[in-house]
């Protein structure tokens, strides 16, 4: 089997296309992902959070 890379960063689906490389939709995926549990955010005393 010959398995393409997957064209990971590439965001210019006409693009992505003419090069002959393979859209994956991933949306549902993202959507069951975010929608298991809320993060959980680290107790800080000042209630400030930095990232």
């Amino acid at each position: 089997m010959n398995l393409q890379p997957l064209p990971i960063g590439t965001s210019d689906f006409s693009a992505l296309r003419s090069a002959g490389q393979t859209y994956v939709d991933k949306t549902e995926f993202v959507y069951e992902l975010a929608s298991e549990r809320q993060p959980e955010l680290p107790e800080h005393s000042s209630g400030i959070f930095s990232f």
